[in-house]
Parts: C-alpha cells; sequence; structure tokens
C-alpha cells in the first residue's frame, strides 16, 4: 500500500495507537505533535503545533489522508488558558480543515 497519512496528536493516547496500527497495515505515516502531553510512547513524529498554518499546509499537501486528533486536553490549562484552549481546539481545527479543503485531502476527525 502506497497511501500517505498524517496523523496530528500522533504523540497522544490515540494518536501513537494509530500510528502504530496503520505502519503495520503498510501505510506511510506521518505524525505531528507538540508533545504538550505525550504519552510516553515512543514514535517517530515531527514536533510542530496544528496552530503553525504554513506547516501544517506543507504536511497536508504532501499526504492522502489527515486523522486530526491534536486538541488541548489539560481541563487545569483550559480554565488558567481559555484562550489557549481556545486557539488549538478550535483554531487549529481550522487550520487543518481549511488545508484538507485547499490541497483535495480526506480528513478523519
Amino acid at each position: 500500500m502506497d497511501k500517505k497519512v498524517l496523523i496530528t496528536g500522533a504523540a497522544g493516547f490515540i494518536g501513537h495507537h494509530l500510528y502504530n496500527r496503520l505502519l503495520q497495515r503498510g501505510y506511510r505515516v506521518t505524525g505531528l505533535d507538540n508533545f504538550d502531553h505525550p504519552c510516553g510512547a515512543e514514535i517517530e513524529c515531527i514536533r510542530g503545533d496544528v496552530l503553525y498554518k504554513t506547516l501544517i499546509d506543507e504536511l497536508v499537501r504532501e499526504v492522502d489522508v489527515v486523522y486530526h486528533l491534536a486538541s488541548q486536553i489539560h481541563v487545569d490549562r483550559s480554565y488558567k488558558e481559555p484562550e489557549l484552549t481556545f486557539d488549538v481546539n478550535v483554531g487549529g481545527t481550522e487550520n487543518v480543515i481549511k488545508a484538507c479543503k485547499e490541497y483535495g485531502k480526506q480528513l478523519v476527525l
């Protein structure tokens, strides 16, 4: 199989399991994570953020499918930094959606 996949939030619990499963099935997988809340899984991953629109555009352009799992998940941090939570969870998701739409890529949320 020659399908290329991008996983945002790839160092998270669900992300790293999906990453490993897709690799086992023969997909070419690129992981993206800011490592703000990694689950300890050891995967090859680009250190970056869904807030970096230019990076998202570059990565999405090169793949066939995007699994968008990145988010700010810390409940206590969401109280202390609500703007950051909004920016990542809404703005970051918007960056991913817009890039997928612009480049005609399949998106799985």
